[in-house]
Formats: C-alpha cells, sequence, structure tokens
C-alpha cells in the first residue's frame, strides 16, 4: 500500500477511493488502518477514500 501512495503521490493523484463489503469488517479495518476514511455507507458495501495531496 505504501508503494501505491507514494507512486500516485509522484504522479499528483490528489486521491485514492475504493469500495468494500460492508460485512467485511476486516478489510474495512486493513483500509483504515492504511489511513482510508469511510466516505460513505452504501447498503452492501463502503466507500472509502484517503488524500494523498497531505
Amino acid at each position: 500500500m505504501d508503494s501505491l501512495r507514494a507512486a500516485l503521490k509522484a504522479k499528483n493523484v490528489p486521491g485514492l477511493m475504493l469500495a468494500v463489503n460492508a460485512g467485511n469488517k476486516g478489510a474495512v479495518a486493513f483500509y483504515k488502518k492504511c489511513g482510508f476514511h469511510i466516505i460513505r455507507s452504501l447498503p452492501g458495501f463502503k466507500v472509502m477514500g484517503m488524500e494523498l495531496t497531505e
């Protein structure tokens, strides 16, 4: 994840988003630990993202 973040920052990509199954609590916890935040909760999944311009 660190390599992906660094590569995207080097290309001036402002952010990164993903969708994860809401029932996959391990994945949600993993992505939170990586720096993602829940942007929106929808039926069955969560949309998560992070800013890369920090």
